[in-house]
């Protein structure tokens, strides 16, 4: 499956359609991010706050790739958490990034999806703030 092909799919599974007043228009096709995931990379962060605290520790995936063509990401970060400190998908344009996190329970089925070949990250920003990202993954 090529970078087009399955950039193909995802705006076939979620196209836009201005007439729904929950997705974004034409005009906003900046608001969807996905990149085609080359390589990854499997970190194990602790950490402390500068101020003391309680000592944390989480588990992060790093996803190289590159952009679909209507995007600008260039890498990702998957992030997991217990479900009381997930936070939102976001997309940071400055280091083009998208960050998503998943609760502990996700972590074999992420890593089950990372093992098949074609493999992207998307996140979206739909009008009423609905925000949206996942891990696509297939044979």
């Amino acid at each position: 499956m090529t970078k087009d092909s399955i950039a193909d799919k995802i705006l076939a599974a979620y196209p836009l359609q201005p007439s729904d007043p929950d997705l974004p228009n034409a005009s906003q096709l900046a608001s969807r991010q996905i990149l085609v995931v080359k390589n990854y990379m499997m970190i194990s962060a602790s950490s402390v706050p500068a101020g003391g605290g309680d000592v944390t520790c989480q588990p992060i995936i790093r996803c190289d790739g590159t952009p679909s063509p209507s995007s600008k990401v260039t890498h990702g970060f998957i992030r997991f958490a217990p479900e009381a400190r997930l936070q939102p998908p976001q997309y940071r344009d400055t280091a083009k990034e998208i960050h998503l996190w998943f609760a502990y329970e996700a972590i074999p089925q992420v890593l089950d999806q990372l093992a098949h070949p074609n493999r992207y990250l998307w996140v979206g920003f739909f009008n009423g703030g609905h925000i949206y990202g996942d891990l696509h993954s297939a044979f």
